[in-house]
């Protein structure tokens, strides 16, 4: 699903489709968390971040991933990743640290 989703969401809720993998937040995508959840409430969003973000200093992933969570009334149904690709520049030390924040994150149900 990674792309320019954002005028294709009504549409996309109407499939038997219990998931969207891949979901991309800009610069990659033109969607974020918030637009997904309000056009698709019953969809399980699998993605949620870009490749581009994970170039960047896990402390920076880490605060751009807190502010798409805190928007949501309820976390359930979302599931953080990378949103399809793991770019090359990014450290396994950096994904490390922000798979540690996620785990300890406190989840909204």
């Amino acid at each position: 699903m990674c792309g320019l989703l954002k005028n294709l969401l009504p549409d996309l809720n109407k499939t038997n489709a219990r998931a969207f993998e891949a979901f991309t937040s800009p610069p990659v995508g033109d969607t974020d968390l918030i637009d997904g959840r309000k056009a698709c409430p019953d969809k399980c969003l699998i993605g949620g971040t870009s490749a581009t973000l994970w170039t960047k200093p896990a402390h920076k992933i880490i605060e751009t991933i807190e502010e798409e969570l805190e928007k949501l009334s309820s976390h359930r149904g979302v599931v953080i990743t990378s949103a399809g690709v793991m770019p090359p520049a990014c450290r396994p030390e950096t994904i490390k640290e922000v798979c540690d924040w996620v785990k300890g994150y406190r989840a909204r149900l």
